[in-house]
């Protein structure tokens, strides 16, 4: 994204009252346990790298999430 990382959408999420329990699934190119602790802990469901998941494990996952 050109104007913000993913984990700062995130915490913008968390701290509008009308946003704060949006689920959010990330799904990036990045590769870093730091990055992925810190979007567990900011409420992420789960952080996905594209290279290591396709298309079919992407949808599963998000469904079980809305279930």
């Amino acid at each position: 994204m050109p104007d913000m990382t993913g984990l700062e959408v995130l915490k913008e999420l968390r701290a509008d009252k009308l946003m704060s329990n949006t689920k959010v699934v990330i799904l990036s190119v990045v590769n870093d346990e730091k990055i992925k602790k810190e979007a567990k802990e900011l409420g992420g469901l789960d952080y996905l790298i594209k290279s290591e998941v396709d298309l079919a494990d992407i949808v599963k996952r998000v469904k079980s999430f809305l279930a």
